[in-house]
């Protein structure tokens, strides 16, 4: 919650903190006298990088309506304009992060981050140009979206190969279960959205621009993403915005408490499972 007074630094508490060495810049004397604020939370989940992120994107000052999909374990998502915005989270699970996933990883070393066709040929990017030791988020979308397209991946993520798996390349390879816990991440994605666009009655045509953040939605493949369901917008209004929530803190830093205060009135919290849509969306959403 944002303090209605300026909270000020403990010279003395920081120094504590902080080794005996003189040749230390420590902690106290970057900040010492230095004013630190709290920027306030829209809602459950819902937190201030989600505020900073809309500001960045100029959902407050756009005549249109605008939106923002935060892509991680909990997918924040944002929908409005200056006529007032509505905010939910959706818990996406962890699979856009290579977590749950049975050959996942981080977007490390090893981790394939792409897959492509070329004809009859299916290629793997590594991050490293190393043998692969598993698939990360990115390489994730592009697989399931390459098995679909081949038909090894049926539109209700049924695996059908006779081995009923997915091998890309070595010993790393795709099983059922990993192609479930996607759907079930996208589908949270997909239904957040249309059901924030239902509640304000805004149509996707009147969408004017949808920004895509997070360190994972910097790295996805678009044309895949669509494909796929995730993102049901064409290419041309989607914009990806990198770290929205050091954006906005930095443009912050431009303004007085008094103007980021009035920035919450403008901002409404949903809660997306109280919805009596949301289980038939997710539903439908589950399909590619």
């Amino acid at each position: 919650v944002r303090s209605s007074q300026t909270q000020h630094t403990d010279r003395n508490a920081l120094s504590a903190a902080e080794p005996d060495n003189a040749n230390h810049l420590s902690v106290a004397d970057k900040l010492a006298g230095t004013d630190i604020a709290f920027l306030p939370n829209i809602g459950s989940f819902v937190g201030s990088d989600i505020l900073a992120g809309i500001y960045a994107a100029g959902m407050f000052s756009s005549g249109s309506p605008r939106v923002l999909i935060d892509l991680g374990t909990n997918g924040e998502i944002a929908v409005g304009s200056r006529n007032g915005i509505l905010c939910a989270s959706t818990a996406a699970g962890p699979a856009f992060e290579g977590s749950n996933i049975s050959c996942g990883m981080r977007a490390a070393t090893g981790a394939i981050s792409s897959v492509t066709r070329l004809g009859a040929e299916t290629r793997v990017h590594v991050i490293g140009n190393v043998e692969a030791a598993g698939i990360c988020g990115s390489g994730l979308i592009d697989a399931i979206r390459t098995g679909v397209q081949e038909g090894k991946i049926s539109r209700d993520g049924t695996i059908a190969t006779p081995s009923m798996e997915l091998p890309l390349t070595g010993k790393v390879k795709l099983v059922q279960k990993d192609i479930r816990e996607f759907q079930l991440a996208k589908a949270a994605i997909a239904t957040g959205v249309e059901l924030l666009l239902r509640e304000q009655g805004i149509s996707r045509c009147d969408v004017e621009k949808v920004f895509i953040a997070g360190g994972f939605g910097n790295y996805i493949d678009l044309p895949n993403a669509i494909g796929l369901g995730l993102l049901e917008f064409d290419g041309e209004k989607i914009v990806k915005l990198s770290n929205s929530a050091l954006i906005g803190a930095k443009m912050f830093l431009f303004e007085d408490d008094a103007f980021i205060d009035n920035l919450l009135p403008a901002t409404s919290h949903l809660s997306l499972e109280s919805n009596p849509a949301f289980l038939d969306v997710f539903c439908e959403k589950m399909s590619f």
